[in-house]
């Protein structure tokens, strides 16, 4: 963790016991060394599980949350992404939100950044399209680029996985 920039943590890993320690544990490490903390909220089902968790790691760990719109609503306990997006700002956090075909949003320093989906023929799968998202955005990010070229490099690596089945890209 140490020799990193950043760490990401994927919200399935949050379970009471064992794992739950060593998410904490890894968090500790990386606060400690100034490395940066990322998290994917994973599913719905995880964010309502853990709903108060999730909350207080984005208040107190996280520099950058990314989910899709249902888990970003689930977390708020809002309707409405608007709703999501106006509490959020208060975090001044970097904050991605999916949107499948409506594209995606950052908020970051207040600012609201927005992108369109990358346009697909057919759908066959969804495996693997939060992840590949988030692997080509935090990439860029990575690479000091511009928060909108982030969300399309995400976008463009989602959209080329939702066209195959499976969730590997070759």
């Amino acid at each position: 963790i140490i020799n990193n920039e950043l760490i990401f943590l994927e919200g399935y890993l949050w379970d009471k016991g064992t794992s739950e320690k060593m998410f904490k544990h890894a968090i500790n490490i990386a606060k400690k060394s100034k490395v940066k903390i990322a998290m994917s909220l994973s599913d719905i089902f995880c964010v309502t599980r853990h709903k108060e968790d999730f909350y207080d790691l984005l208040k107190n760990d996280l520099d950058i949350l990314i989910g899709n719109e249902n888990e970003i609503n689930e977390l708020t306990n809002k309707k409405n992404l608007l709703d999501s997006i106006n509490q959020l700002k208060a975090f001044n956090k970097l904050i991605v939100i999916t949107r499948s075909d409506k594209g995606s949003v950052a908020i970051k320093d207040n600012e609201i950044i927005n992108c369109e989906s990358t346009k697909v023929n057919k759908i066959l799968d969804l495996t693997g399209a939060g992840d590949l998202f988030a692997a080509g955005f935090l990439k860029e990010y990575l690479d000091k680029s511009e928060i909108k070229k982030c969300l399309m490099t995400g976008s463009i690596l989602a959209s080329k996985i939702i066209q195959r089945i499976g969730a590997r890209l070759e």
